[in-house]
């Protein structure tokens, strides 16, 4: 912390959504949409995403807060209500002491999602970090095909199952 940021604290960027009142305070989105745009972006670069060097790191904060306006407090995909009161809470110590356990306490943490991994544009939304770690590089059609066929194949299993016995 140096001396200027003492005596000047700078104004977030990011106004807080009325549906995040009383659920996170301004300054943690925005340093959770720095974290989230600087990470990103690296990643892009490394990945060597064709967009990637088309877009600055406050492109990527810019896309990150219009994905959070659009999408709100529930996952696209499952309707899960997302916990926005987890974003910079992540303890790596803990997390390596509680493993899944710890984890999965963190199921419902917004997390920002390339909409199409194979898409020539930024494109993000927000959903749970457990459905993101499902989603993984499907994009929205993908996933959800696969989805319902594992749903359809839990449910012929299910019913075959009840009426071998």
């Amino acid at each position: 912390m140096n001396i200027f940021s003492i005596f000047f604290k700078p104004k977030p960027r990011f106004s807080l959504p009325d549906f995040l009142n009383g659920i996170v305070s301004e300054i943690i989105l925005n340093r959770w949409i720095d974290e989230r745009g600087k990470s990103l972006r690296k990643r892009d670069l490394e990945n060597k995403k064709c967009f990637a060097s088309s877009y600055s790191r406050m492109d990527y904060k810019n896309k990150i807060y219009e994905a959070i306006l659009k999408t709100g407090l529930f996952d696209p995909y499952t309707g899960d209500k997302i916990d926005y009161s987890l974003i910079c809470k992540w303890n790596s110590k803990l997390a390596e002491e509680g493993k899944l356990e710890y984890k999965k306490l963190f199921a419902m943490l917004p997390s920002v999602d390339h909409k199409d991994p194979d898409a020539t544009v930024l494109e993000f939304e927000i959903c749970t970090w457990k459905t993101n770690e499902c989603k993984s590089n499907f994009n929205p059609e993908e996933f959800i095909a696969f989805c319902s066929k594992v749903l359809a194949n839990n449910i012929f299993t299910k019913k075959n199952n009840t009426n071998n016995n």
